[in-house]
């Protein structure tokens, strides 16, 4: 159930303008490519299985997590539904809303030992207000304990990793520094321990470590007292990644090689990139990074041997899924073999936002550059890229980025209609 990063959502966005300006193709040679507007293979129009009205409009998600679909009413009601009929598990009021800004991403809840943990808050003006960390009951949603770090800051959730519930503060500085990363007893909310990050646009948890990329930099930190490991600068090209042992980071750099596999503990170069050419988003799995920008690439990450090199590029949306990299370029969606780079499809799309990604489909929303006309969401096959369904929201005027769990798609309206679609 990957979806596309906020980072890499707004850099998909930005090619998309640039080509539209530029006048340029996002087609690849080789393979055909369908397009969304191609009437000959249109899908089914909707193939609904079910809808939630949550009398309010939405602030969070929806989020998949176990069999529980979670979204949040802007007021701060936290909703959990059955994901299989719809039908509501609980409720519960979490705080003072939910807050897609600052580490905006670090809200969607976080499931684990019996609790779901989130994180509410409200902002005004260039300051946060309310923020804090709930933890729920999973089964009922009754309240267990909250954690509030100071009045002004933004705060986002990490995750839970290790017995530790991972929260950090953030403000409007966007600095490598000055920032209070904390880990909170899963049980009762004490805080073990805390930490100097910077404001968190991305993490990475795991190797004995937390590593929080921010927009001057990344910092590393001890998993298991929050002792500081090493620190990095320069402006991250994409979120920073961890597989096997091995921290990525790619750092914005006008000349040179600029994405690198460092070592968890000590933040020594373990390896360069050896493409002379600039990487502009990167993922890593299973020991493998993914690299694209002016072309593509994979290395192993322990060395950084080259596996394969591509001539595509593009947005790298995400870690691949069974065995498919997708790419976002220039109004174009592409799915290529994570295994040779060789290109499996392509199709004309207008993404707006995520994109979310599972086995056997993908989604995204669809949104027409005249405001008059309603948002649409798409699905498609993920092994060939054609159409399995599209569903125009005549009475909305925004869609949240949707969720893909197996044959299902998840949705929600600005205004709080929440609707499942099985193609």
């Amino acid at each position: 159930m990957p979806s596309l990063s906020r980072r890499a959502a707004l850099r998909a966005g930005g090619a998309a303008l640039l080509a539209g300006s530029a006048g340029c193709s996002g087609r690849i040679d080789g393979g055909d490519s369908t397009s969304e507007t191609t009437t000959a293979s249109a899908p089914p129009s909707s193939r609904g299985a079910w809808t939630f009205e949550l009398d309010g409009p939405v602030g969070l998600g929806p989020a998949l997590r176990d069999e529980t679909l979670y979204v949040g009413r802007d007021d701060g009601t936290l909703v959990a539904l059955d994901s299989a009929s719809g039908d509501e598990r609980w409720s519960a009021d979490a705080g003072r809303g939910f807050f897609g800004g600052t580490g905006g991403r670090g809200a969607a809840p976080a499931v684990a030992d019996g609790r779901v943990y989130v994180v509410p808050g409200a902002q005004r003006g260039v300051a946060g207000e309310g923020f804090r960390a709930v933890a729920l009951d999973r089964k009922s949603g009754e309240e267990e304990w909250t954690y509030s770090m100071d009045e002004t800051s933004f705060l986002t959730l990490l995750g839970v990793r290790d017995g530790r519930v991972l929260v950090a503060s953030s403000d409007d500085y966007l600095q490598n520094e000055g920032e209070t990363l904390a880990a909170l007893d899963p049980a009762s909310g004490d805080e073990q321990w805390t930490g100097e990050v910077g404001d968190p646009d991305g993490w990475a948890v795991g190797a004995g470590g937390t590593y929080v990329a921010s927009y001057s930099g990344v910092r590393a930190v001890s998993l298991a007292d929050g002792s500081a490991r090493w620190s990095r600068t320069g402006h991250p090209s994409d979120d920073v990644a961890l597989t096997n042992g091995t921290v990525v980071a790619g750092f914005d750099s006008d000349t040179g090689p600029n994405l690198a596999g460092f070592d968890p503990e000590s933040g020594s170069v373990r390896w360069r990139a050896s493409s002379s050419r600039r990487v502009t988003s990167y993922a890593a799995a299973d020991g493998v990074v993914y690299a694209s920008g002016e072309r593509a690439a994979a290395y192993d990450a322990a060395d950084g041997a080259e596996r394969w090199t591509a001539q595509w590029g593009g947005a790298l949306l995400g870690p691949p899924v069974d065995g498919r990299l997708f790419v976002h370029d220039r109004g174009f969606l592409h799915a290529f073999d994570a295994a040779t780079g060789e290109r499996h499809w392509g199709t004309e799309v207008a993404l707006d936002g995520a994109l979310a990604t599972g086995s056997s489909l993908v989604a995204y929303v669809s949104n027409s550059a005249d405001s008059a006309v309603p948002p649409t969401l798409v699905a498609r096959r993920a092994a060939d890229g054609t159409p399995a369904l599209a569903v125009t929201f005549d009475d909305a005027n925004a869609l949240r980025p949707p969720v893909v769990d197996g044959g299902t798609v998840y949705v929600a309206t600005a205004a709080g209609r929440v609707a499942a679609f099985r193609p």
